[in-house]
């Protein structure tokens, strides 16, 4: 009885369709995995290998030398720039002071320094006094404009006339 019973619990339970399904699935399944299989194998083939050693072989001390030229670059420019800014800050210092009061003031007792020589000069040329005139133009160089100092000229001119060569 129970091999009796058994088989007919068998046979009514048996579904052919979904026993179907489920072949069908599992030919699917195993069809999806031969493809991931096929993909690895042609991402992991030897050729593919050979490739990327070749590469590494061919262009791997060109690639880290170009990198540290690109690290010393970058920071070049970072410098440059920062560099560039500031001087462009200095440069506005300078055009500033170049305006300021304090050295017009100064360029205007520079071009008096010039003035007060040639005065000097003709005055005692006119004096006819050649005495001091040579001593004026050697000890202090007046033929050179550059090398005029003012304090120089004043003291000078203060110890030689007694006066002041202020107009």
């Amino acid at each position: 009885m129970n091999l009796s019973h058994s088989w007919r619990e068998e046979v009514s339970n048996y579904d052919s369709k979904e026993i179907d399904k489920y072949i069908k699935a599992v030919r699917k399944e195993i069809h999806k995995l031969d493809k991931k299989n096929e993909q690895l194998e042609l991402q992991n083939n030897e050729q593919n290998i050979h490739y990327v050693e070749s590469f590494m072989r061919v262009y791997e001390k060109t690639i880290v030398e170009q990198a540290k030229d690109m690290e010393k670059l970058l920071t070049e420019i970072k410098e440059v720039m920062c560099s560039k800014e500031y001087l462009h800050g200095k440069k506005d210092h300078y055009e500033k002071l170049l305006r300021s009061e304090r050295f017009t003031d100064l360029i205007q007792k520079i071009r008096r320094i010039k003035e007060i020589k040639i005065e000097m000069y003709d005055f005692l040329k006119t004096k006819g006094d050649s005495a001091p005139l040579q001593l004026i133009m050697s000890e202090l160089s007046l033929e050179n404009d550059m090398e005029n100092d003012p304090s120089v000229v004043s003291l000078c001119c203060a110890e030689i006339f007694g006066c002041s060569w202020s107009k």
